[in-house]
């Protein structure tokens, strides 16, 4: 066997790690010093909540949307639409200078058109996974003639790019997309990446344009519907397509796409994953979704606490014109006793205000204790989970309570720069991990954080966790559900 680390060793590296998780949350207690949502937002005559939000989303980003939102003069209201229509990651990474080519070479919208229509498919920068970049003026380098073909009809912007890029799908080794702009400049791209620039073309005319759900092909608004974008060497399905809805069966919780289920479509003998949003539930999947003929495959998979996964592989055939119902029935995991026993809710915790409070008066509707290292990458994984479950955690209504070991927690840990956590969340200090070794029992100092115990108003154990697993909080507020 190994050697064991050098304690001396180990208490450097543990003392490199604090260093390093002391300086970054430093830098993140630095956001927004010296500024003021409010006030930005009483400059550019816009509300004042949104403006908030928005700079929140942004994190270390912050400058670059207040230059944005200060820069954009009469347009502030279309400048805040804009924000408001690319993804957080966006926010979080895209310079002031990228987002004000959108917003000034944004085509003007047709009056009376539908601005939600507008706002996602035209001034929206966003399209796919490439990474944002100012295409619009880069597409004011084309003739103004040919535009304005492309607008009279977008089936000309088809049969432009047809001509004009050349599609290779051997250049492009880690399929990376292409931005538009680069795509005009070698006139040549895979053929995702083409389609991205299709989609860019078209929303530079003012023609609403998306790469569609599920299937990804590209597609522009007219005549009130959404109509398929077909190139040269495609191969177009024949006849009528078939029509899928997805019903739920007999499950302890309602299943969400790329979460518990996902369609895959036979291609040139692989299976092709259709993408209808990840975590999207079934319930507000459309009906009647419309698809090639073909044959499909259903993968269900539903995870345990312990990272256990029982998985499910079906095989469909869709015919023209049929109307085929997908039941997804997840697979259940054999009832098994939950080890732990109870929390003895007559242990109690020192709040971060110094507060002694008894387990037993918060464990109303039930109790969640969490013990985190800040800074520490599973703890960041467990609580970057948290603001898309925040909804149903607080229609639970049960308390959550951040517990933080001195010796283990980064100087400048700010309880606040946890964002999107639950409603009802208090942050404690447990010095020594004293109470989670009164609760587990010795030893159980040593478990990898972020341990998560729940338990319900009696004190029973319902769920565990401890150290990084996939989807933790999930698994926990199914566990609630059930």
């Amino acid at each position: 066997p190994f050697p064991g680390i050098d304690p001396a060793l180990a208490q450097m590296n543990e003392a490199l790690l604090r260093r390093g998780d002391s300086i970054r949350n430093a830098y993140i207690n630095s956001w927004m010093n010296g500024e003021n949502s409010d006030s930005i937002a009483h400059k550019a005559a816009l509300p004042a909540d949104e403006v908030a939000r928005v700079l929140k989303t942004s994190m270390g980003n912050y400058r670059a949307v207040i230059d944005f939102i200060n820069q954009s003069g009469e347009k502030g209201g279309l400048a805040l639409r804009l924000l408001g229509n690319i993804s957080e990651k966006d926010l979080r990474d895209t310079p002031a200078e990228i987002l004000a080519d959108h917003l000034w070479n944004a085509p003007v919208p047709v009056p009376g058109s539908d601005t939600s229509l507008y706002d996602r498919y035209v001034l929206s920068p966003r399209i796919s996974t490439e990474l944002l970049s100012p295409f619009r003026s880069e597409f004011k380098t084309l003739p103004a003639d040919l535009i304005d073909s492309f607008r009279s009809d977008a089936a000309n912007a088809v049969a432009w790019v047809d001509s004009s890029i050349i599609v290779t799908e051997s250049e492009n080794h880690y399929s990376v997309p292409m931005v538009p702009g680069g795509v005009l400049r070698l006139r040549m791209a895979d053929s995702h990446s083409r389609n991205i620039f299709f989609v860019a073309l078209c929303r530079s005319a003012g023609i609403p344009s998306r790469l569609a759900p599920g299937t990804g092909r590209p597609q522009f608004h007219a005549s009130g519907q959404w109509h398929d974008a077909w190139f040269a060497g495609e191969a177009r399905p024949s006849g009528t397509p078939g029509f899928v809805t997805f019903v739920s069966g007999r499950n302890d919780r309602e299943p969400g796409y790329h979460v518990h289920f996902t369609l895959a479509r036979l291609e040139h003998g692989r299976f092709t994953t259709l993408d209808y949003g990840y975590g999207e539930k079934l319930s507000s999947l459309p009906r009647g979704i419309p698809l090639d003929p073909g044959t499909y495959m259903l993968t269900t998979g539903n995870r345990d606490e312990s990272g256990n996964v029982m998985a499910s592989v079906s095989f469909l055939e869709l015919n023209p014109g049929e109307e085929l119902q997908v039941n997804v029935t997840l697979r259940t995991f054999p009832e098994e006793g939950i080890t732990g026993g109870n929390i003895n809710l007559e242990a109690g915790i020192t709040g971060s205000g110094g507060e002694y409070l008894r387990l037993g008066s918060l464990a109303g509707r039930g109790l969640v204790l969490v013990w985190i290292e800040p800074g520490r990458e599973p703890t960041r994984h467990f609580l970057n989970d948290l603001p898309r479950l925040k909804q149903e955690f607080d229609k639970w209504g049960g308390q959550f309570v951040f517990l933080t070991d001195p010796e283990r927690t980064p100087g400048g840990f700010n309880p606040e720069s946890v964002t999107g956590r639950p409603e009802k969340t208090l942050f404690a200090v447990d010095g020594k991990l004293e109470l989670m070794t009164a609760l587990l029992g010795s030893g159980s100092s040593g478990k990898p954080q972020p341990v998560v115990l729940c338990c319900d108003n009696n004190g029973k154990i319902i769920f565990s966790s401890e150290g990084y697993r996939i989807g933790t909080a999930r698994q926990l507020l199914e566990k609630i559900k059930e």
